[in-house]
């Protein structure tokens, strides 16, 4: 199944395709699986900081889905300085059941990223990863 990238007026893409979901929590990461698929994204998963950097040249994701809090003692900002080391463009949606604090702050400094708290509805999430 070829799948193609929308993009905006400017050549840049807008749609993203393939996702790298983040979570140390393997059942939240199952279920945004899950969601994703059946809205017909191509999908990966990492649950710690280590396996999201050994995967991310093979994936080659348009948009990572990253916990705040990974449970290698690593935050999902420290993860997205070193995926944009790969991928300057990515697209990052942060997670967390936690909804402010300076670790939030500092992930939402970047550009390209956007926040979901949990625990969220599925269509919430699913509208959000498709903006």
């Amino acid at each position: 199944m070829n799948k193609t990238h929308e993009t905006n007026r400017d050549g840049v893409q807008t749609t993203p395709q393939v996702v790298l979901i983040v979570d140390d929590q393997v059942e939240q990461a199952e279920l945004v699986c899950t969601i994703l698929l059946r809205q017909g994204y191509e999908v990966y998963g990492a649950h710690t900081f280590y396996n999201a950097v050994q995967c991310v040249n093979s994936v080659k994701p348009d948009l990572a889905v990253i916990d705040i809090f990974l449970d290698d003692g690593r935050l999902g900002a420290e993860l997205l300085v070193e995926l944009r080391c790969f991928y300057p463009n990515l697209i990052v949606l942060f997670t967390s059941g936690i909804g402010e604090g300076k670790e939030l702050d500092a992930a939402l400094s970047y550009p390209r990223t956007a926040f979901i708290k949990k625990p969220y509805r599925i269509a919430a999430f699913a509208e959000t990863v498709k903006q």
